[in-house]
């Protein structure tokens, strides 16, 4: 149970993250680096934070339990290097065709 609750928080975070990531890029660009490294940090304090609690407070395997939340942890932040790098990658190609 807490596992998905977990998953529905980081996939409404992710939500809102991208349209921030939208709303850099249209404003300012070189801001997109520090949103990325930023939400990655707090990503990472809140899985931390969200372990702790679901250990002192539940009644839940706590080994299962910090396991899972470390995958999730993971395969998010390999998807947004991913998606990063891709991005990373577009902005170059429009920047060589504008000059």
């Amino acid at each position: 149970m807490c596992t998905c609750i977990m998953v529905a928080f980081f996939v409404i975070y992710e939500i809102g993250l991208s349209f921030f990531y939208k709303w850099a890029k249209e404003n300012n660009q070189e801001m997109i680096v520090w949103i990325v490294l930023g939400s990655k940090a707090v990503k990472i304090l809140l899985g931390v934070m969200w372990i702790v609690l679901v250990a002192l407070l539940t009644d839940e395997p706590v080994v299962a339990f910090t396991l899972s939340t470390l995958l999730v942890l993971l395969l998010t932040i390999i998807y947004e290097t991913v998606f990063f790098l891709k991005y990373g990658k577009k902005g170059n190609r429009n920047e060589n065709e504008q000059l």
